[in-house]
């Protein structure tokens, strides 16, 4: 009885959402995809890191869940991509002795937010779109940059004083500027990471 009661909540959920977005594509007069991707254009330009998953299959419900599976997945390597970037960066300039200690540090922090991502970050827009017995469904799934700097705060046990010189680079400076870009790009829309 709880697992059917679980099940139904998340279908009333999911379908306010879709009812959400429905509406809001019909008011703008654009089409769901024009309305997802230029959040996600905002975002990223914003120094987010976001990435669409797209769908489409005859139930609304197996729609949506998989959109979000595949923007997970996709988020997920984007961020992997990132933090290979910091870490490349910050082995530049801190050259090639403490590589290995570096290469731990980034590696756990990478690994935690993966685990993170796929294991249960919610879309932060859903759009959907149905013709013809068939259901498109778009999940704009993000990963603030804040996210990247506390996945490595997280992991600073691993070296605690590679951590600390971390702290005081040049690549940290630079995730520390995308931060605070950020931070003013969801300031400027009420605290909201996509427009309405």
């Amino acid at each position: 009885m709880k697992r059917e009661a679980v099940f139904f909540l998340a279908f009333v959920m999911i379908m306010s959402l879709v009812t959400g977005c429905a509406s809001t594509s019909s008011m703008s007069g654009k089409t769901p995809f024009e309305i997802i991707q230029e959040n996600e254009i905002a975002i990223s330009a914003a120094g987010g890191l976001a990435e669409v998953g797209i769908c489409s299959t005859r139930t609304v419900v197996l729609a949506m869940d998989r959109a979000q599976t595949r923007g997970r997945d996709q988020l997920a390597s984007r961020v992997e991509s990132k933090l290979n970037d910091l870490k490349q960066a910050f082995l530049k300039e801190e050259g090639p002795a403490d590589a290995g200690e570096i290469n731990k540090l980034f590696s756990a922090a990478t690994g935690h937010l993966k685990h993170l991502i796929v294991h249960g970050m919610a879309p932060k827009d859903f759009q959907t779109d149905s013709h013809d017995n068939l259901t498109t469904a778009w999940a704009l799934m993000v990963a603030e940059p804040k996210k990247l700097a506390n996945a490595l705060a997280g992991q600073s046990y691993v070296s605690p004083h590679l951590y600390t010189r971390f702290l005081a680079s040049e690549t940290f400076a630079a995730l520390d500027k995308e931060i605070k870009d950020f931070d003013a790009f969801k300031a400027s829309r009420g605290g909201m990471v996509i427009a309405r």
